[in-house]
C-alpha cells in the first residue's frame, strides 16, 4: 500500500542483501592511529558470521499514504437507496468526511482503522396499507449533518508475505463497517391519516446503501494498489542483485587493506515496533581480509529467504554492511 509502503518496502529489498562498507577489525583501526612507520597490520583472519541491521518505518508515514489514497470529502448526488416498490421508499444525497487513519502492526500484517463521517439528505415515503398511492413521510430529512454526522469506521487488513523465492506479495481486505447508532425520533404524515415511522427503521437501507457505495471502491484502489507495490518493488531482482554485489571488494580505510564477503543465506523478518514498523534483515557469510584490492567473486546463486533463527554464528550489527546502493 501506498508510497511510504513503497518506499519502506523498498528499504527492505536493499537492506536484505546490501552493499556498503565492510566493518573494519579492531586490530586495524588500532594500527591507524600508532603510526605508518611500522607497516601494514596483520590481516585479520576470515570468519563467519551472521550481519544484522534493522530499518525502521514509522507508522505515521504508512497512515499519511494511506490517507492520499482516500478522499478527505466526497458528494453523491441523490438517488433511490432502496430496492424499487419497496415500503418505505428512501431517496438520498450524502457526504462523507474522512477522518485521521490509525495504523498499527500486528504478526504479518497491517491493520487500518479509517473513520468516516457522513451526513445525509432523504426523502422518504411508504405504501399506504389500505390500498391507493405511497403517502410521503419525509422531504430533504437529515439524517446527520455535518456539525452532528453518522459514523462509520472501515477497517482494513493488509497481509504482508515476502515468500521463500524472494517475492512481495500484498493481500488487501475490508472489512463490514462498524456503524454507530441511527439518529433518534420518528417521522409522520400529515393530514387526518396520520402513519409513523421511526427513524431508525431506515438505518439498514440507508446503511446498506453507504457500504455498497463506500466498500467496494475502497476494495478496488486498495487491490490496484497492492499489485502496483508488488511490481515497482519488484523485490528478488533487488536481492539478487545486492547479494551479487557483497562479492565486490571493500576498502577498510586503512593501509590499502580491504574486506570481501561471501554470503551464504540470508533473512528478512517484519516485526512491530513501538509506533513503528522493524524491518530486520540480515546476511551470514564469511568475511575475508585482503592487503590490496582483490578481484570480485562471482557470488553463489541468491539462496531462498531464511528466518532470523536460522543463520548461525556470531551477530554482528553494523548498518554499513547494509548501506543502500545508489544504484537503486
Amino acid at each position: 500500500m501506498l508510497r511510504a509502503f513503497v518506499a519502506g518496502v523498498c528499504a527492505l529489498g536493499m537492506t536484505a542483501c546490501g552493499g556498503g562498507q565492510a566493518p573494519p577489525e579492531t586490530a586495524a583501526t588500532e594500527t591507524q592511529s600508532s603510526g605508518a612507520e611500522s607497516g601494514p597490520p596483520p590481516l585479520p583472519a576470515a570468519r563467519e558470521a551472521t550481519f544484522l541491521q534493522s530499518v525502521h518505518i514509522p507508522l505515521q508515514l504508512l497512515a499519511t499514504s494511506i490517507e492520499a489514497q482516500i478522499p478527505e470529502h466526497e458528494t453523491q448526488e441523490r438517488k433511490l437507496l432502496t430496492r424499487p416498490n419497496k415500503s418505505p421508499a428512501i431517496e438520498a444525497s450524502f457526504e462523507v468526511w474522512r477522518d485521521a487513519v490509525s495504523v498499527r502492526f500486528e504478526g504479518d500484517a497491517l491493520h487500518v482503522d479509517v473513520p468516516l463521517r457522513y451526513a445525509v439528505k432523504f426523502d422518504a415515503k411508504v405504501k399506504n396499507p389500505f390500498g391507493g398511492k405511497w403517502i410521503k413521510v419525509a422531504r430533504d430529512e437529515d439524517w446527520g449533518t455535518e456539525g452532528d454526522p453518522q459514523r462509520v469506521t472501515l477497517r482494513v487488513t493488509t497481509h504482508v508475505e515476502i515468500n521463500p523465492q524472494w517475492e512481495l506479495h500484498l493481500s488487501t481486505q475490508v472489512e463490514p463497517p462498524e456503524h454507530g447508532a441511527a439518529p433518534g425520533g420518528e417521522l409522520c404524515t400529515s393530514g387526518i391519516f396520520k402513519l409513523c415511522i421511526t427513524k431508525d427503521s431506515f438505518a439498514p437501507e440507508v446503511r446498506r446503501r453507504i457500504d455498497a457505495e463506500i466498500v467496494p471502491r475502497v476494495q478496488r484502489e486498495l487491490e490496484q494498489l497492492d499489485r502496483k507495490i508488488e511490481q515497482t518493488v519488484d523485490l528478488r531482482p533487488r536481492a539478487e542483485r545486492l547479494w551479487n554485489g557483497l562479492t565486490q571488494p571493500r576498502a577498510l580505510g586503512v593501509h590499502n587493506q580491504y574486506s570481501l564477503i561471501m554470503p551464504q543465506r540470508a533473512a528478512l523478518q517484519l516485526q512491530p515496533g513501538d509506533a513503528e514498523l522493524v524491518v530486520n534483515a540480515a546476511v551470514h557469510g564469511t568475511v575475508t581480509y585482503f592487503q590490496g584490492a582483490p578481484d570480485a567473486q562471482a557470488a553463489p546463486p541468491l539462496a531462498d529467504k531464511a528466518s532470523l533463527e536460522e543463520l548461525p554464528g556470531e551477530r554482528v550489527q553494523d548498518p554499513r554492511l547494509f548501506s543502500i546502493d545508489a544504484a537503486f
